[in-house]
């Protein structure tokens, strides 16, 4: 499902339109929209169609009575930010003020601002967009909150990850590192099973330093790893965690920082898989601890190499090449294009000419007629 799906009835799809008169009844089939609802967040390759299941038999042409409106495209440029990953889990990019955050995986859960959880504007991409803000000095209350519903991996167990969040920890304004000790994400159940990634202070008078820490959960029992790169000071920096299973505990997890393709190993030994967390588990993001600034963060089922973490970083930092569109109308039969042609700018005209020659097709045929945005 696009954007060009989700108003079905209401602006799109058959409906009764209010910024046009329909040629011929009350309904039309829109494909597209009828009027400006909301901002369009579209991608090449997003299209909207009527199918419809016809005899062709003793047919020589199919045509449908069609109005166009030719909207200037221009050139569009993609915001920075991971790239799309078949094996992506949960995926959140912050990048809409508001309480809820939305799972860019369909179907995913959701997270919930509490507390004094806020917005600011993040200083490490192109595209400077928003971010969520723990505020120095906050209250227990404050962090993301979301539910394990539907489960975001089924199980049993996951044997591999990677997990990756754009993290700047004000450091510099937390006295001291002994006994602060802030969860990144933290989700598991009663047994427990689940997983954990934070950050854990080095203890002692006058610590000021932290190192990353992972937690697995597996049938009531946990094992920990401790990651260096020591963290001392703030700034902003992607912070990548892979998991293996089939590799040497020594090798199985790894940190990575921004595009650094030397990974960091485990501060200890044999890491268990961890198991899945129940459907209903709470699922807690950016502990009150974790002053600073968090922003687009993912977890994958596979362990992405240094060269992919690498391309991760660029795909975050770097400007995407801009990029032409045009709208694309066809008449589809039996899957196959039959007729296409490209919407000009700046037309407006009601088509009873584009048609798709069928003398040769015979007995039930789906006809589809469709509406396809693509690279110029």
């Amino acid at each position: 499902m696009t954007w060009l799906d989700r108003l079905r009835g209401a602006g799109q799809g058959r409906t009764n339109p209010k910024s046009f008169v329909s040629p011929d009844g009350e309904h039309v089939f829109v494909l597209g929209a009828d009027a400006q609802h909301e901002p369009a967040i579209l991608s090449s390759g997003d299209f909207s169609e009527i199918r419809q299941l016809v005899d062709l038999t003793n047919w020589d042409l199919v045509a449908a009575t069609m109005d166009t409106l030719g909207v200037a495209m221009g050139t569009s440029q993609a915001a920075a930010g991971f790239p799309v990953d078949a094996d992506t889990l949960w995926w959140f990019n912050y990048d809409v003020p508001t309480p809820v955050a939305q799972n860019l995986v369909p179907g995913g859960f959701s997270l919930e601002n509490q507390g004094e959880m806020g917005y600011d504007t993040e200083t490490y991409s192109p595209d400077a967009t928003y971010c969520r803000k723990i505020p120095n000095g906050t209250d227990p209350t404050t962090r993301l909150h979301g539910v394990n519903t539907p489960q975001f991996f089924p199980g049993p167990a996951l044997d591999q990850y990677t997990f990756q969040v754009w993290m700047n920890f004000d450091a510099d304004a937390v006295l001291t590192s002994w006994g602060w000790n802030p969860y990144i994400f933290d989700c598991r159940d009663a047994n427990p099973n689940g997983f954990l990634v934070g950050l854990s202070g080095l203890t002692g008078p006058g610590a000021h330093s932290w190192i990353f820490h992972v937690g697995h959960f597996f049938g009531g029992a946990e094992v920990d790893g401790f990651l260096t790169p020591v963290v001392t000071t703030s700034g902003w920096h992607l912070v990548t965690v892979t998991y293996d299973s089939s590799l040497a505990p020594a090798l199985a997890l790894l940190l990575y920082l921004d595009d650094d393709p030397t990974p960091h190993n485990t501060l200890g030994g044999i890491f268990n898989q961890p198991s899945a967390p129940l459907a209903g588990t709470d699922i807690w993001v950016a502990d009150y601890k974790l002053w600073g600034w968090i922003d687009e963060m993912r977890m994958l089922s596979r362990a992405l190499t240094p060269a992919e973490i690498a391309a991760s970083y660029v795909a975050t930092t770097t400007p995407a090449a801009p990029v032409d569109y045009e709208w694309v109308m066809q008449i589809i039969i039996n899957d196959e294009v039959y007729a296409e042609r490209v919407i000009h700018s700046g037309e407006r005209r009601r088509w009873n000419d584009f048609k798709a020659p069928v003398r040769h097709l015979t007995g039930v045929c789906e006809v589809c007629f469709r509406l396809e945005l693509r690279q110029a």
